[in-house]
């Protein structure tokens, strides 16, 4: 009798994850995979950048993936025969999900730019459960070759100086209010204001209010004491020394700043933006009230992108603490400073994380148990390696790293002096 037909090895579809480390034999003999670089593996990676470039920057992505993976037994693995992500983005009340085959990579672009126009072109700073709150708004307002596109920021006038207020980055062409009960609003447009600072000293708020949904910009209006005001190195008591006669390299940031702001015992907690106060940027000489300091909105601005791209890069801080902000000039030389730092000129920070636990030191940044400069290297990669993208920009500046003192932990150094510099311990 002729023998019948062999019997057939039955295939069978099963799902596999690929292991994150090799974790011994296979069930069929075989060593698993390493886990791919998901960086090369997902074309999904980077889609919250697509997001800030299509102009969705408050926006949340996530991504689930399945492979599936076809296997006989006594086979090798094979690789996946399809790949299918899903994307979800949400925004105020609206939710979209897409699902992308792994084959075209292309089509996640394209998809993810029709979402955020169907999804109706909200750009919010609400974070996800338990996530950041950027304090980001979904307008922006222009003024003294700053662009505010925070909910709260500081800007720094002289007494009887005429301001212009426009708004910017507004795709939907909606009505604004600018409110200004202190000060004289000389000009009003649909979206362009002028205004007028009052000429006593003081912190003035404006607030530019979107009138078809309540949300608004409260700008913390400065009004500095004019420099002229300081006599023989003090001003009104407090010590500030002198500035250099010549500017570094002729460039106007090293001239003399025009004014100090005046900080009262009453003005210390004012809001200069969403997660930094006034008194935060207080040089640390001793003395009485009045105080007087010097701060750039660009280094406020650019304080709170550092802090976003932190948090964005999975290490979660609502703040970061400002070992040093402004120094006058006598301090500055005090300490044995470099005459032309920027701490002088109210244009940087050093700056640190300190969350877990809130202890008065950088945060163990890289889990090795120690407290030391490659905590601090962890946060200057960070921004570094953002230096390039076209967000980064107006912030072009100074970037430094330093060590563990007998005086202060390891922080890093940020400063917004218009040319990039680096340097490190």
């Amino acid at each position: 009798m002729h023998p019948g037909p062999a019997p057939r090895r039955t295939r069978r579809n099963r799902l596999v994850r690929p292991a994150a480390v090799d974790q011994g034999g296979h069930p069929g003999g075989h060593e698993r995979r390493p886990r791919p670089d998901r960086a090369s593996e997902n074309p999904l990676v980077g889609s919250s950048g697509i997001l800030d470039r299509l102009g969705r920057p408050g926006w949340r992505c996530s991504v689930s993936e399945r492979c599936l993976r076809t296997r006989c037994p006594g086979d090798r693995l094979a690789g996946p025969t399809a790949t299918h992500f899903t994307l979800k983005v949400r925004t105020m009340g609206k939710s979209m999900t897409i699902s992308i085959l792994r084959r075209n990579p292309l089509r996640v672009f394209f998809l993810v730019a029709i979402a955020s126009v169907l999804a109706g072109g909200i750009a919010i700073s609400q974070p996800t459960p338990g996530g950041f709150a950027s304090g980001r708004a979904s307008f922006a307002v222009a003024f003294q070759d700053e662009v505010a596109r925070y909910r709260v920021m500081a800007g720094f006038v002289l007494p009887g100086e005429e301001v212009r207020f426009r708004v910017v980055e507004d795709e939907r062409n909606r009505s604004f209010q600018l409110e200004g009960p202190d000060g004289l609003l000389l000009k009003s447009r649909a979206h362009d204001w002028v205004w007028q600072a009052p000429v006593v000293t003081g912190v003035y708020p404006v607030r530019v209010t979107c009138q078809d949904n309540g949300e608004s910009i409260l700008l913390n209006v400065f009004v500095l004491v004019p420099f002229s005001q300081v006599v023989n190195g003090r001003l009104n008591g407090y010590r500030i020394g002198s500035y250099p006669d010549k500017p570094l390299k002729g460039l106007d940031i090293y001239k003399p700043p025009v004014g100090f702001v005046e900080v009262t015992a009453e003005n210390p907690n004012t809001a200069v933006s969403p997660h930094f106060t006034l008194g935060q940027f207080l040089c640390k000489q001793e003395s009485g009230y009045p105080k007087y300091l010097v701060l750039r909105t660009r280094l406020l601005r650019k304080l709170e992108f550092v802090l976003q791209t932190i948090n964005r890069a999975g290490i979660r801080c609502d703040q970061l603490t400002v070992m040093s902000g402004y120094r006058t000039p006598w301090y500055n030389k005090a300490i044995g400073n470099v005459q032309y730092s920027r701490h002088v000129w109210g244009g940087a920070a050093d700056v640190y994380v300190d969350v877990d636990p809130i202890d008065g030191q950088m945060d163990d940044l890289n889990k090795d148990g120690k407290i030391d400069i490659k905590d601090a290297a962890v946060v200057y990669r960070i921004i570094d390696d953002r230096f390039s993208e076209d967000a980064w920009t107006p912030f072009v500046g100074g970037l430094g790293q330093y060590r563990v003192t007998a005086s202060h932990g390891p922080f890093v150094h940020v400063d917004v002096r218009g040319f990039r510099a680096r340097w490190g311990d």
